[in-house]
């Protein structure tokens, strides 16, 4: 997959919504979760050419901002097992938050742009 630098414009904007879509496919259907997703989400948000402060994903910025005391799923190989163990009921917690509050934002993220993605509103995109 060529970088996202390497594309027109548009076909980037393209991409990172479809990106989007299957992310938020990803989290409802617990292949991602939500502390991950979110990352992934804050991520895209420059690239989706909608604008700063749209209210589903603000929604994310917010989460994001509230765990990010919380060390990500791909640096946990960096990190001592028992502080992991010690902070597990809290990535449960937060988790079980960030789902709650970000499963609405999800469903409107994929009725948004699931059609112009080529996707079903329903499907998750393989």
């Amino acid at each position: 997959m060529p970088l996202k630098s390497d594309l027109p414009p548009h076909e980037a904007q393209a991409l990172a919504r479809k990106r989007l879509v299957q992310t938020c496919h990803d989290m409802l259907d617990g292949r991602l979760t939500f502390l991950e997703g979110t990352i992934k989400i804050c991520s895209l948000r420059f690239d989706l050419g909608i604008q700063e402060r749209d209210p589903d994903i603000i929604v994310f910025v917010g989460i994001d901002s509230l765990t990010d005391y919380l060390p990500p799923g791909h640096t946990h190989h960096l990190w001592d097992s028992n502080a992991l163990k010690r902070l597990q009921p809290e990535f449960e917690r937060e988790e079980a938050w960030a789902r709650e509050y970000g499963t609405p934002a999800c469903e409107n993220l994929i009725r948004r742009f699931s059609q112009e993605t080529g996707e079903s509103a329903g499907n998750s995109i393989s």
